[in-house]
């Protein structure tokens, strides 16, 4: 009797009734019974990422450019016209897989992260910006992620992302 099973996002049939558990076959067929019953998966080996969330404040207003917002106006200065950015709250916090981190905008909104998955390729991250932007975005450990979040106070608030993993 064949079942089917799905392990690691792939389907597979493995035999349920007793045959062909010896020889090449049989390895094959316990290898997928054990992926598909208890095995290990990809995500079981990190458990929790650090999340860094950064909230500034782009104004037309003359003013400095926060230091702790130097990354922030690397990725923006050639692609939006502003005259300060300042940071309004920085937030860092151990967040498991499939955890949820959340940050309370000064605007009345709330921004949310929510790690999906890490991987060789980075981190897959669920982003929810209220009234902005609702993205899965992926990022490498320690790259950063930049997103609008609307207005406040004469100007436009910015929301960065930055995952940290081994």
């Amino acid at each position: 009797m064949l079942r089917r099973c799905a392990a690691a996002g792939e389907a597979a049939l493995v035999r349920t009734d007793g045959q062909g558990t010896r020889g090449p076959r049989g390895v094959i067929l316990l290898g997928l019974l054990w992926a598909c019953f208890g095995g290990v998966s990809p995500v079981a080996a990190q458990e929790e990422i650090r999340l860094e969330m950064m909230v500034a404040l782009t104004s037309r207003e003359p003013g400095p450019v926060d230091p702790r917002a130097g990354r922030i106006h690397q990725r923006l200065k050639d692609d939006f016209r502003y005259e300060s950015l300042k940071v309004l709250a920085v937030e860092r916090q151990r967040v498991p897989v499939d955890g949820v981190m959340t940050v309370a905008l000064p605007n009345g909104k709330q921004a949310s992260v929510r790690p999906l998955d890490v991987g060789e390729r980075g981190a897959l991250l669920a982003v929810d910006i209220e009234g902005a932007v609702t993205v899965d975005a992926r990022a490498r450990s320690g790259h950063l992620l930049v997103f609008g979040a609307g207005r406040h106070a004469g100007g436009r608030l910015v929301v960065s992302i930055q995952p940290t993993f081994p």
